[in-house]
């Protein structure tokens, strides 16, 4: 179970998690504490850090029947005149319920809830409803909100695959569809845009270590326009290390 966790998490959080450990509270409940430090923080291929470092913290309260409870916080950088004129944040955090299901060793299906707010910016807190589903390598995300910006509808659907290496090495590659069911402002000409991903990840030192590139296809007009710059929706190396407690 610890495992599934682990799997479950990486997709929740879309963050570099290595070897799940725990803090065994009873016979029933496990307590999961991680710290990450990336690079950039990417969300759907689009810097939230405006391509600086971010210092990421989650914990999650996991019940042996598979249900779930936690919280995940982040620096960001918005500042005015982004995404939301005269509004500015510098964190998000995310509340989250969510239930695991383990039909075998290679088969999971994880669904739940997600609470996001953005102290500050407060019109650009949102709720998300998540599936993944992790079938023998492959993984299939989907994320769908209907308050995106208080009133947008936003899906986000990904297929990727996960690949054993020598030296205990993972690989894996992910594309994905963001598509804002109406449109998105009138800085945004397209209704929706796709992201990949190729990450590297290794275990070394009790240290969980990622190497990822990570691209989209947004136009440079249009993401100078609506997220600030060019580059924050370009192609970037993110470098991550992750300890989980």
């Amino acid at each position: 179970m610890k495992n599934a966790l682990k799997v479950a998490l990486t997709s929740l959080v879309l963050a570099p998690w290595g070897t799940s450990q725990a803090v065994q509270l009873n016979e029933d409940f496990s307590l999961y504490l991680t710290a990450s430090a990336l690079s950039d923080y990417r969300l759907f291929g689009v810097s939230q850090t405006k391509e600086n470092a971010a210092l990421q913290g989650q914990a999650t309260l996991f019940h042996s029947s598979g249900l779930y409870a936690g919280g995940w916080a982040s620096n960001v950088d918005f500042e005015d005149g982004d995404l939301v004129p005269g509004n500015e944040a510098n964190s998000e955090q995310r509340a989250y319920v969510g239930y695991l299901h383990s039909f075998n060793e290679d088969l999971k299906l994880n669904v739940g809830y997600i609470q996001y707010m953005y102290p500050g910016q407060s019109s650009a807190n949102y709720s998300e409803r998540y599936a993944v589903l992790d079938a023998y390598g492959a993984k299939w995300q989907s994320y769908y909100s209907t308050n995106v910006f208080e009133e947008e509808v936003f899906w986000y659907n990904s297929l990727g695959y996960t690949f054993k290496l020598p030296q205990e090495v993972s690989l894996f590659v992910n594309y994905g569809l963001a598509d804002y069911k109406d449109p998105l402002f009138d800085d945004f000409t397209d209704n929706s845009y796709n992201d990949w991903e190729v990450k590297l990840s290794k275990t070394m030192f009790n240290l969980d270590w990622s190497l990822s590139y990570i691209d989209t296809n947004i136009d440079d007009d249009t993401c100078s326009a609506f997220w600030g710059k060019a580059s924050y929706c370009s192609a970037t190396a993110v470098l991550g290390v992750s300890k989980t407690f």
